[in-house]
């Protein structure tokens, strides 16, 4: 658990202990799908899944039968549900695909990491990026006059790139 501290002010110390470590990230991962939880159900609280939808199927080329059909079931609280349980099973896979990924590569050097190292420095990797960008959004989206201002689709597609930048 220290290590979500430390990795803002000694990273270096943090990320190079890594290797003998046991389920060094178990913390971090649960920390990170807390977070992206946190951040989807502040979004869908403020801005309520009625916005979201209706900006979502305003670019469709659905008729109005259909786009009336999809806000309905949208907005039913088994969807809430469903995007919430999404969330927390697709933030952890993330993690897990991404530190996949990093371990195929660290096995062609010489000295191949253990699978847990790559996924406890993937996401101590991706903490701080998690904890300003839920942090910015929920403040954004708290502070903001006109809640129906504020292009849902836009933020989502700016924290995909800064995901893919990272």
């Amino acid at each position: 658990m220290k290590d979500l501290i430390e990795v803002f002010f000694q990273p270096g110390k943090v990320f190079s202990s890594l290797p003998e470590r046991r389920a060094a990230w178990v913390a971090p991962l649960l920390a990170n799908t807390i977070l992206a939880l946190l951040s989807t159900v502040i979004t869908i609280h403020v801005l309520g899944m009625d916005l979201i939808m209706r900006q979502r199927l305003a670019s469709s080329s659905m008729s109005p039968d259909q786009m009336q059909q999809a806000m309905e079931r949208a907005t039913s609280p088994a969807a809430t549900y469903i995007t919430y349980a999404a969330v927390a099973l697709g933030a952890p896979l993330s993690m897990l695909v991404v530190a996949g990924g990093l371990f195929a590569f660290g096995m062609m050097t010489s000295r191949s990491p253990k699978f847990g190292s790559m996924l406890a420095m993937v996401n101590l990797a991706f903490f701080p990026y998690t904890v300003v960008t839920v942090l910015m959004s929920a403040l954004v989206i708290i502070i903001a006059p006109d809640k129906t201002a504020l292009d849902v689709n836009r933020v989502h597609i700016i924290r995909m790139r800064m995901f893919r930048a990272a």
